[in-house]
């Protein structure tokens, strides 16, 4: 007889979260419970160096309904969350974070909107419970997201979200390998929803997004959505030309009134290192795409699971 597949799946990224595992557990089995629907949770560690793969482990032990996936070394929030969508079996697909900033509780909201006949609904941390170091280089992040993808989400930071099954099955799809939900979903045209939810402060442990991984993520963003950069790019070689022509014409003139050489060489000077900064800023952009084509040329997996390397390993 046929596995009856339940209703919830909920995906849960963990990178060094021991000492939230079972609270979170916990809080989300009675939230679920309540509903009257069968789910399952799948844990995902990604490649914690605590004992968060352990602490899954114990819960998968104790509950079929939970799930734990190891990855073989971190390979970051997105690929975990993908990772839960490959071996979620639910018709609703729920994401949470493992740090319990996210409250487990708000998920009701998040469903009540989605049976308004919305495709996705992802939470907006109205009041957020993070440093102001934390704070400002979101907000950058969910301005850049909007410009670039036309979709002008409050919160697109928020984890906690909720999915129809086809919404999933349209993301797994997409082949690239640089994966940016909120972005990539955003560009399949579905009909997205937000919520205000309740955002808590971390129990334990610091936000593993520093500004080093933000700035990553933008130009893994700019460079994997939009060609915006490079057109950005010839337009201000057209002005930086136009204005170059006039300032040569200004200088030339002031040269030739004053009969002083000393305005050819502050023009050479300040036209070469205005140019100098141009040309490495338009490399660098560029180097990003060409760094993304031989990302996508090598299809390598977008995550590899410890439990398949450790079955590689057993005798038959």
């Amino acid at each position: 007889m046929a596995e009856v597949a339940p209703h919830y799946s909920v995906v849960i990224p963990l990178f060094n979260e021991e000492p939230c595992v079972a609270e979170l557990w916990d809080r989300l089995r009675a939230v679920l419970e309540r509903s009257g629907r069968s789910f399952e949770a799948i844990f995902v560690d990604d490649g914690s160096t605590d004992d968060t793969a352990a602490a899954i482990d114990r819960l998968a032990a104790a509950d079929p309904r939970v799930r734990a996936l190891h990855f073989t070394r971190n390979f970051g929030q997105h690929p975990a969350v993908y990772a839960g969508f490959d071996h979620a079996r639910g018709t609703v697909l729920i994401t949470l974070d493992g740090d319990l900033q996210n409250p487990p509780e708000e998920i009701p909201k998040l469903l009540a909107k989605l049976e308004e006949g919305f495709d996705m609904v992802t939470g907006v941390r109205a009041v957020r419970r993070d440093s102001l170091l934390r704070t400002l280089p979101s907000r950058f992040v969910n301005w850049m997201i909007g410009k670039l993808t036309r979709v002008p989400l409050r919160d697109y930071g928020c984890l906690l979200r909720v999915y129809r099954r086809p919404v999933i099955e349209m993301l797994r799809r997409c082949s690239e390998q640089t994966v940016y939900f909120t972005a990539l979903i955003s560009w399949l045209g579905v009909r997205i929803a937000e919520v205000d939810v309740a955002h808590a402060p971390r129990k334990s442990g610091r936000s593993k997004y520093n500004w080093l991984k933000l700035i990553t993520m933008n130009f893994d963003l700019v460079t994997g959505y939009s060609i915006l950069p490079i057109q950005m790019i010839s337009l201000a070689g057209i002005g930086i030309a136009a204005l170059g022509f006039i300032a040569a014409v200004v200088m030339l003139c002031f040269a030739l009134i004053a009969a002083d050489k000393a305005y050819y060489v502050a023009l050479a000077f300040a036209a070469g290192f205005f140019m100098f900064g141009v040309l490495l800023t338009a490399l660098g952009f560029i180097g990003e795409y060409i760094g993304r084509i031989l990302i996508e040329v090598k299809r390598r997996p977008f995550y590899l699971l410890r439990d398949d390397l450790d079955g590689a390993r057993k005798p038959e």
